[in-house]
């Protein structure tokens, strides 16, 4: 048997902070040399033609091919590199699994990320179907032109 001393630290004294004093400060008015009007179509330039349609020149850029609605934001998903995809079993047989493993930044799957949707009837199955999906690889999702980590369905259908 052995004994042990337990001490608990002294209390910490909590001193409230100090409480602001207002003060009037003297706020000078500004006045302005003159007052610049501006006319609102004047801003938006001359109407274009009816030959011309404008924001859809054909540019060199290196846009992402989205449309207006999703622009440079759009994420481009991943794609697969090297899949074993699974062979057929009996317990996949007239059925549908999604397989859904979640894509690092470096195109690598988060094994223990693995989901089966819906989960087959079979444990051993489905323990393959999860091992076998976190040896696949792919070139990563791009967002803005960047790698980024994401999702990545894919159907199985037995």
């Amino acid at each position: 048997m052995q004994a042990v001393s337990l001490r608990a630290p002294p209390p910490v004294q909590i001193v409230p902070p100090l409480i602001p004093i207002p003060t009037d400060i003297p706020i000078e008015p500004v006045q302005f040399e003159q007052e610049i009007v501006t006319d609102a179509a004047s801003v938006l330039g001359e109407e274009p033609g009816l030959d011309e349609a404008p924001g859809l020149e054909n540019g060199d850029g290196e846009g992402d091919g989205g449309n207006s609605d999703e622009g440079f934001y759009r994420l481009k998903p991943a794609a697969p590199q090297s899949m074993i995809i699974p062979t057929n079993h009996e317990g996949l047989r007239g059925k549908k699994v999604r397989v859904w493993v979640f894509v690092n930044e470096l195109g690598q799957v988060i094994p223990d990320s693995t989901r089966l949707e819906p989960p087959t009837g079979s444990g051993d199955l489905n323990r393959q179907l999860i091992r076998e999906a976190s040896e696949w690889s792919f070139r990563p999702a791009l967002q803005e032109g960047k790698a980024v980590a994401s999702w990545y369905p894919y159907d199985i259908i037995g």
